[in-house]
């Protein structure tokens, strides 16, 4: 998941906003970037995810299982 949870801890202080928005493609693009390496590296930005919820903190929240 790439981007806000309502209710979720935030990083920042100077954002107030709480929405919950993510990016529809998250799972594909981090797919894209991982699948079938021994390592990876996914950087939680918007120019890998693209901006889904404008003005908001976002995280990146990833769980993947080799197998």
């Amino acid at each position: 998941m790439y981007g806000e949870d309502q209710g979720a801890p935030h990083c920042s202080k100077t954002n107030a906003k709480t929405v919950k928005c993510s990016a529809d493609d998250a799972m594909a693009i981090a797919q894209n970037l991982c699948d079938s390496k021994s390592t990876c590296e996914l950087k939680a930005r918007n120019t890998v995810f693209g901006d889904p919820c404008r003005g908001v903190y976002k995280y990146l929240h990833v769980k993947f299982t080799c197998i």
